[in-house]
């Protein structure tokens, strides 16, 4: 049962990446910008924080990384 449980949990996160990963290669097309570059430059504060996409696309970024982390530690 506990197995059920994990292998549920690890399905969704999957899904969960694969519908962040849709939104990041958009973000990606919009701004000619591969999202780690991207990321690495918003923090670094070298784009600013006034663009609505970025602040978007670092959010979903950062949730990609949290499932990526949570996945990693269940596999």
């Amino acid at each position: 049962m506990f197995s059920d449980i994990i292998k549920y949990y690890i399905d969704e996160l999957k899904k969960g990446m694969k519908n962040i990963e849709s939104d990041l290669i958009s973000y990606e097309s919009k701004h000619s910008l591969k999202t780690k570059e991207f990321y690495k430059k918003f923090q670094n504060g070298e784009l600013g924080d006034e663009n609505n996409d970025f602040i978007q696309w670092a959010g979903e970024y950062e949730i990609w990384l949290d499932h990526n982390k949570d996945l990693i530690e269940l596999t």
